[in-house]
């Protein structure tokens, strides 16, 4: 699997903006931890690991 942080952040923005789509045809849901778990399925489905937490950047 390829880890979300190598990807560059043009691709990650694309697949963001898929996963929006996506989000339209399931229930909705407040629970960030339900958004996350949704999110890793979609991406381990295209061979994307995103970690359970992003570390903060430091400025």
């Amino acid at each position: 699997m390829i880890e979300w942080e190598r990807l560059d952040k043009q691709e990650q923005i694309k697949l963001r903006d898929a996963f929006g789509h996506y989000l339209d045809t399931l229930p909705p849901t407040c629970s960030l931890d339900m958004k996350i778990a949704r999110f890793q399925e979609w991406l381990s489905q295209k061979g994307i690991r995103y970690p359970d937490r992003i570390k903060a950047e430091s400025s």
